[in-house]
């Protein structure tokens, strides 16, 4: 009896022992130190729900939520509180930007009930910044950072504000100060590293992510991150030593199955990869990461058609992110747009876009057969599909090894055209069939026939198409609306049916005079803040596509146009811009400024060309973007 009790006085003693303990790794911001302590806590004593909220409110901040779920599920088992649970589920809530009345006057009693005022400023801080009232998350930040200027984590979300502003030097400036003042504090420290790593500053970057292992070993963040700058620098058999043990795991998270998957798609391995990306599917099918690495495996496994909706999803996703960084945009110019206002709360409020269900595999989109040109098909199939995939997604084997990535022709617009409205003609298609996209890896396709040309030209459009239809459909189910046929034909003419073409007059022989005047005309129409006054281009600002990938602008000194550099394509391209492209129309110049600014454009350039590599253009836009942030 007495033996018993002792045992059970032990592993109470232990418990306790282990709660004390990550208590000091929450206060220290050691989040994924203090669930690994909390587990044992909770594995010692069964019955307690208290580790299971502790664990609960560090997975909340760590913003794991699958996990977070899997604690409430636990807590609530125990016969927990309903006021703790109440709490934490509130403070769930608000850090998601879901509001309810009454959250502010709730601060107190939240504190008073156990949580900390660490927690439920950050909470009400994130939840603010989701629901894009920056002046209330700032109002919040400062009378934090007034009551406490030394607190770590104050000094994190300050640099968590910078960041959701787009200021990458403030938030770099605020984390590098968080993790000075605590050095353990995991999220700030890994979010320094990731900010790094977008820079393409690898070599600090994976000196955060060393030092972030080495400071909260039961942190994941710092091994992933590892791996993943070592995929960038092809080291795969280094990235897959580091993330051995986690792999080894029989609880294996999906950010570890997930970069476990992707660095055996780099490796060839797609069969395994594949494995890994089934056990990453856990519901997320928003998650852009995983799609798209899970699509590549895919088509390299001879799996394309099972590829083809997981990067529909993406590019639907990627359409999303464009669009809400627009409507950021046009916000911070005109502040009192009502209806872009309401437009970005409906795309950031939770229930928004995607629903939440299982990475499934859909059947491949199927086009009317009455609308598809067999021999266009046919065509396709042999010349187009191994770069822009079967259904013409962007996605086919070859697209992982190619830079820049091919076109998805369901989403995307055509960027050579010569209409009015912007709309590529037929004989816009067969123009960039025949001449290639110069600086890409799309070759000219000169030896087919007039007649084969014009085919695979209209089966590229049906393919555009068929891709608007979708998202048209995709659109109404989200609204829980059945699409409209009629509505969506005449929307599917309108964004494919070009109206009358552009004047194209005769353009002479370079002249000094016309090369001085388009100089004027140049810096009048701001081609230089993409170009530089040079016309070399420039590094910033960073510049997206309409999918919100990003882009860059063309050296008009050495590297090939798009289009070719007739005199005549320049034209266009100045005319028209280049749809879906950060390229605008010149839509306040006259005929004769034009006219003015094709000569000054030709003027620039050198020969020879800068012809590359595929590998050597995804070399100079990588090192070009490493060396102008480092110096």
């Amino acid at each position: 009896m007495l033996a018993g009790i002792s045992a059970y006085a032990a592993i109470r003693a232990t418990s306790i022992w282990a709660v004390y303990r990550a208590t000091g790794d929450m206060n220290s911001g050691a989040l994924s130190d203090a669930a690994d302590q909390l587990s044992w806590a909770s594995y010692l004593a069964p019955g307690d729900p208290g580790p299971d909220l502790m664990r609960a409110a560090c997975y909340r901040q760590m913003q794991q939520m699958e996990s977070w779920r899997r604690c409430i599920e636990s807590a609530k088992a125990k016969d927990a509180s309903a006021a703790l649970l109440s709490r934490e589920t509130n403070l769930e809530r608000i850090q998601s930007g879901r509001f309810y009345e009454g959250a502010e006057q709730d601060i107190e009693g939240m504190v008073e009930s156990g949580a900390s005022m660490q927690d439920v400023a950050a909470a009400f801080v994130r939840g603010y910044l989701a629901s894009d009232d920056t002046a209330k998350a700032k109002l919040f930040l400062d009378g934090w950072l007034k009551d406490s200027p030394n607190d770590a984590h104050a000094v994190f979300m300050r640099g968590v504000y910078w960041q959701w502003l787009g200021d990458r030097d403030q938030a770099e400036s605020q984390f590098k100060s968080a993790v000075e003042m605590q050095p353990r504090h995991e999220l700030a420290r890994a979010a320094l590293a990731r900010l790094l790593e977008q820079q393409h500053l690898l070599d600090r970057s994976y000196a955060e992510y060393e030092e972030l292992r080495r400071r909260c070993p039961a942190s994941e963040s710092g091994p992933v991150g590892m791996s993943r700058i070592l995929r960038q620098r092809t080291q795969l058999d280094a990235a897959r030593e580091i993330m051995a043990p986690l792999a080894a795991r029989s609880d294996t998270s999906r950010d570890v199955a997930l970069e476990m998957g992707q660095i055996e798609t780099e490796a060839g391995r797609c069969s395994e990869a594949i494995r890994w990306f089934g056990l990453a599917d856990n519901g997320l099918a928003d998650d852009v990461d995983l799609l798209t690495a899970a699509g590549v495996a895919l088509a390299l496994a001879d799996r394309a058609a099972e590829a083809a909706p997981l990067f529909d999803r993406v590019s639907d996703t990627i359409a999303r992110s464009g669009k809400t960084y627009n409507l950021q945009a046009q916000l911070v110019m005109v502040p009192s747009d009502a209806a872009a206002a309401e437009q970005l709360r409906e795309l950031l409020s939770p229930d928004a876009g995607t629903q939440s269900q299982s990475v499934t595999v859909l059947p491949p989109p199927q086009m009317p057969a009455a609308s598809v040109p067999p021999v266009g098909r046919e065509l396709y199939i042999v010349h187009c599909s191994a770069c822009h995939g079967v259904d013409g997604n962007g996605d086919g084997r070859a697209a992982r090894h190619l830079w820049p990535r091919p076109r998805n022709l369901r989403a995307d617009r055509f960027r050579l055209v010569s209409s009015t409205n912007g709309v590529a003609s037929n004989e816009d298609i067969v123009g960039c069939l025949k001449t290639g996209m110069p600086g890409t890896s799309m070759k000219a396709y000169s030896s087919l026939s007039g007649d084969e040309l014009e085919e695979l030209a209209r089966y590229v459009t049906t393919m555009q198409q068929a891709g608007i239809r979708r998202r048209c459909e995709n659109a109404a189910a989200e609204e829980g609306e059945q699409a409209d046929e009629a509505e969506i034909k005449i929307l599917v003419d309108r964004l494919t049916t070009a109206e009358k073409p552009i004047h194209v007059p005769t353009i002479g022989n370079l002249n000094a005079e016309a090369v001085q005047r388009g100089k004027v005309s140049y810096v009048k129409q701001g081609c230089k803040s993409c170009h530089g006054a040079d016309g070399v281009g420039v590094p910033e600002p960073e510049l997206k596509d309409d999918e919100g990938r990003v882009t860059r602008s063309r050296d008009l000194v050495h590297e090939p146009f798009k289009g070719g550099k007739q005199p005549s394509s320049i034209y266009l391209r100045l005319a028209a811009g280049m749809p879906g492209t950060p390229h605008p129309a010149s839509s306040t110049l006259g005929v004769a400024e034009l006219i003015d600014l094709v000569q000054f454009c030709r003027s620039l350039t050198r020969q020879p060309e800068l012809a590359l590599t595929n590998r050597e253009r995804w070399n100079v836009a990588t090192a070009r973007a490493y060396l102008e942030r480092i110096q």
